[in-house]
């Protein structure tokens, strides 16, 4: 990564100055961080394990500090075709110098380059727009299965994929029971495994050390691929909603647990 440039004006920068002491820092370190383009990975876990490698910062904080970044007019948050959250530096040619030819990041070019106001927003958005996609290959799969009465080898290996990703490995036989019962094809295995990953960040899937997990017979017998969760990422987003109404930034970090402002 190459050196950055830091001017003797940014002291005076009436931007710099409307940020809290963490979000300013933030912005320094985000300089090092962003490519030759001032692109840069937006995703809170990336950011804080990029910016802040030796500090015991919470992923919720690095939310605040970003939104508050963004909010002074300094970056902007956008989804990349490969629909990932990413921001841009919105002043970053008149300060840094281009030795690349070409960014390490996507550009924020067409629908999905919309720029919104706060990152929580972009992570909002890129799961309405996973949800919908999943809704459509439901609905009109775009590569349906060929083979829609697999061999007893198929169902033995998508079985064994299913079991590999169900975080509660109990009674095996039974699980392959419902599962020969229910004979999935490629299809609603990805559907399975989608669901199963969004499940096991779920409140339901992680309280108590994953006590209240379905047993994977009793997760097929149900249907469960076809439950709904509510994520870690949607729980920051309407909690920092309910927030942003209520309070102001000062308020808002003294309302998380640990956090000093």
């Amino acid at each position: 990564m190459p050196n950055r440039i830091l001017k003797e004006s940014i002291r005076e920068s009436e931007s710099i100055n409307v940020l809290s002491d963490k979000a300013e820092i933030c912005f320094y370190r985000l300089i090092t961080f962003a490519d030759d383009f001032g692109l840069f990975k937006s995703d809170p876990v990336l950011v804080l394990a990029g910016l802040f490698p030796r500090k015991d910062y919470r992923k919720t904080q690095v939310i605040l500090w970003l939104n508050e970044i963004a909010n002074a007019g300094m970056i902007k948050f956008y989804i990349g075709q490969d629909l990932k959250p990413y921001g841009s530096f919105t002043t970053w040619g008149r300060h840094q110098q281009q030795r690349a030819e070409r960014p390490k990041h996507p550009k924020p070019e067409g629908r999905v380059g919309d720029f919104f106001l706060a990152i929580d927003d972009v992570l909002q958005e890129i799961d309405i727009i996973r949800n919908q996609m999943i809704s459509e290959d439901i609905r009109c799969p775009r590569n349906p299965n060929p083979n829609p009465n697999p061999t007893l080898a198929q169902r033995k290996d998508l079985f064994a994929r299913f079991w590999a990703c169900y975080p509660k490995k109990k009674s095996k036989g039974q699980a392959e029971k419902a599962w020969t019962k229910i004979n999935p094809d490629e299809q609603l295995l990805a559907t399975m495994i989608a669901t199963i990953e969004r499940a096991k960040k779920s409140e339901d899937w992680t309280r108590e050390k994953g006590q209240f997990i379905p047993y994977p017979a009793t997760w097929l017998n149900a249907k469960g691929w076809e439950d709904s969760f509510n994520t870690e990422i949607d729980e920051v987003d309407n909690g920092m909603a309910r927030l942003r109404e209520k309070y102001t930034r000062t308020e808002i970090l003294l309302q998380l647990p640990g956090v000093q402002a």
